[in-house]
């Protein structure tokens, strides 16, 4: 399975989902289905031709690539683990020291992330402010003035905002939640019978419009890793965490899917 995005227009970008028979010479891969993300049927399709020609299910969306054999497919992470498919043990790990971990009873945990955007990247904002506000000061310029206020204000609110509101983790016997108050629409929540695959993947920063060659070299380098919950209704992701923070949250994520 293979997707590539698509500007409508300004504000809509659409994302062209492909579900393809792969072969070495890339000349005879063969089309079988081509949707829209939106619609989430693309993944079932993919599944479906993997169950149908017993062919291994490649996941090539994003810069890694991530394999499951036909028998496998469509089988949610408890059963995995269950079938020892995934390495599901937890080994009792400290948690990075960024990332806090808290039991509420027998019942929930809440797993308390680092900012997504780093407090540096803020803190230059406000700098880059503070240089457009002097220079606005020694030329008399007024747009220059206001745009390095308005410039530095957002910046600040949203330093205030991920540090008095973190990112959070949710977890229960019934489902994952995830929140984050610093940054609207990210947030989700998973039944987490319905949750298929926790992995650590390598994405794509943004859309590359590039001939083929040039377009694979800078998906290699414009990528950075992301942890990826899946299902058949829909994938998340959850990043701007260190590969140490992503090694310890998949293996926490699904120990805790596999025994709830």
């Amino acid at each position: 399975m293979t997707e590539n995005a698509h500007d409508e227009d300004r504000s809509h970008v659409r994302v062209i989902q492909r579900v393809e028979l792969a072969h070495p010479e890339t000349e005879r891969t063969l089309p079988l289905f081509i949707g829209t993300a939106e619609d989430a049927v693309a993944r079932r399709e993919w599944e479906r031709f993997a169950r149908a020609t017993g062919l291994p299910a490649i996941d090539a969306r994003e810069v890694s690539e991530t394999v499951r054999a036909a028998e496998d497919v469509d089988k949610s992470v408890k059963d995995l683990a269950a079938e020892g498919r995934i390495d599901a043990e937890w080994r009792n790990e400290a948690a990075p020291e960024r990332i806090d971990l808290r039991h509420e009873g027998d019942e929930a945990m809440t797993v308390t992330l680092p900012p997504a955007i780093p407090d540096l990247v803020w803190r230059a904002m406000q700098g880059a402010a503070a240089l457009i506000l002097l220079l606005g000061l020694v030329e008399m310029a007024v747009i220059l003035i206001i745009v390095a206020v308005a410039f530095g204000g957002v910046a600040e609110i949203a330093l205030r905002t991920q540090r008095s509101k973190p990112r959070t983790l949710h977890l229960t016997r019934r489902a994952v939640e995830y929140s984050e108050p610093a940054r609207s629409g990210n947030d989700f929540t998973m039944p987490l019978s319905r949750i298929e695959s926790i992995d650590v993947v390598r994405a794509q920063i943004g859309n590359i419009d590039a001939p083929a060659p040039v377009k694979s070299q800078l998906r290699k380098v414009l990528s950075h890793e992301v942890l990826a919950i899946g299902s058949d209704d829909a994938e998340h992701r959850i990043g701007g965490l260190r590969k140490a923070e992503l090694t310890w949250l998949r293996r926490f994520l699904r120990s805790a899917v596999a025994h709830a």
